[in-house]
């Protein structure tokens, strides 16, 4: 009988105790020697199901027995330099994410592939003697730190995962909505979308890593490894949404006006472009332009400058050097409905090439990090760049 069985067994024991006991109750009287018999044979059969129960638990808990262990990178690439097969645990996990950044429509080349999305853990199960032994491993999650750290993510923007393809977003404005009566037939031409586009965008690094390093056995080696990487890619994509080019994002602060003698009237005009969009305004600005607009009354004569209290004009402001400003300039602001930015990552993996060769001279290994994000602005009119000159 399986544990189930011996459960419902035992139960059913049970009714039939309960039953001789409730028969001498109703009647008023003692059990007779039958009855006696019977509820000591039952008392036996259920000691005998018990025992059998616990055997039956204790051989689910020894079947179910887990060996946890975490995926190590510095592991896996310590198999790939020495040419090891990564034992099966880990091949199976290599191979599922490979086969999500192929469902994606990207092609890995790496030897390694680390899932980087929200995932929570993945286990990668292996049949052995002991049964079922697991591989937890912690994915390496660029979403929660790019929260953490992203200025324009913190202001609002949003962040799609696990994306495949190119993808359009559509967008449509009241235009193309109208009033009717209930009975009136809808006339007018079918609403045209317009829409912007996300398409995966390479983004890569090279984390050079000396081979001494690659031996240590520490998580907080290997997690040394997995923040350097992740804050790179991350700051990278700020940096590129933040940015004065077109090549690969909207840069919020391409095409932006310049000014020598930033005023609180082009702060308020900033404000009233976005605003007056029916949008809503937080601002973004660098360190330097976070101490130019301090030196700024809001009005002459007045000791309360356009920055105070931690805020540009009094709305939520957001201070990050990922926008890049030119030597001898006072910064860059950004004006902007942040909900309208959107943050498109492929497949939720990052792939690691690991070369040997190229500086082997040197005793280094080099990483090659390679992970698909792209980033688009949903409106045109949600932002408006200053350069301070």
């Amino acid at each position: 009988m399986n544990k189930l069985e011996i459960l419902d067994a035992i139960n059913g024991k049970k009714e039939e105790m309960r039953a001789i006991i409730d028969a001498g109750e109703a009647e008023e009287r003692k059990l007779t020697e039958n009855e006696e018999n019977n509820f000591k044979r039952l008392e036996e059969e259920i000691r005998g199901l018990k025992l059998e129960l616990r055997k039956e638990e204790n051989n689910e808990q020894k079947a179910n027995k887990k060996m946890e262990k975490r995926f190590s990178v510095l592991e896996a690439i310590n198999d790939v330099l020495n040419g090891r097969k990564h034992d099966e645990d880990v091949q199976a996990y290599l191979d599922e994410t490979r086969s999500m950044a192929a469902n994606a429509g990207l092609a890995m080349n790496g030897q390694i592939q680390v899932r980087a999305g929200e995932i929570g853990t993945i286990n990668a199960q292996t049949t052995t003697n002991e049964g079922k032994d697991t591989i937890a491993t912690e994915t390496w999650d660029l979403l929660t730190a790019l929260r953490d750290k992203s200025a324009i993510v913190k202001a609002g923007a949003q962040v799609y995962t696990n994306l495949v393809g190119d993808v359009e977003i559509p967008i449509m404005g009241s235009e193309v909505v109208t009033f009717a009566g209930e009975l009136d037939k809808v006339s007018g031409a079918p609403a045209t979308f317009k829409s912007v586009s996300l398409k995966p965008q390479r983004v890569t690094c090279t984390v050079p890593i000396s081979k001494t390093w690659l031996r240590q056995n520490s998580p907080k080696v290997e997690a040394q490894l997995k923040n350097s990487i992740i804050d790179a890619i991350n700051e990278k994509v700020e940096r590129e949404i933040l940015g004065e080019s077109n090549t690969y994002f909207d840069g919020l602060m391409y095409g932006a006006d310049s000014t020598t003698a930033v005023t609180y009237e082009d702060i308020v005009n900033m404000e009233t472009e976005i605003e007056g969009n029916n949008m809503t305004t937080v601002f973004i600005c660098d360190a330097k332009a976070k101490g130019a607009l301090k030196l700024i009354p809001r009005q002459e004569g007045s000791t309360i400058a356009v920055w105070d209290g931690g805020e540009i004009d009094d709305m939520p402001t957001y201070v990050t050097n990922a926008i890049k400003t030119a030597a001898g300039t006072k910064g860059n602001i950004v004006a902007v409905d942040a909900s309208q930015v959107v943050i498109g990552y492929w497949g939720d993996v990052i792939d690691l090439v690991i070369d040997p060769y190229s500086r082997s001279m040197e005793n280094i290994v080099n990483v090659v990090v390679t992970t698909y994000v792209d980033s688009a602005v949903v409106r045109d009119s949600a932002f408006k760049g200053l350069k301070l000159s």
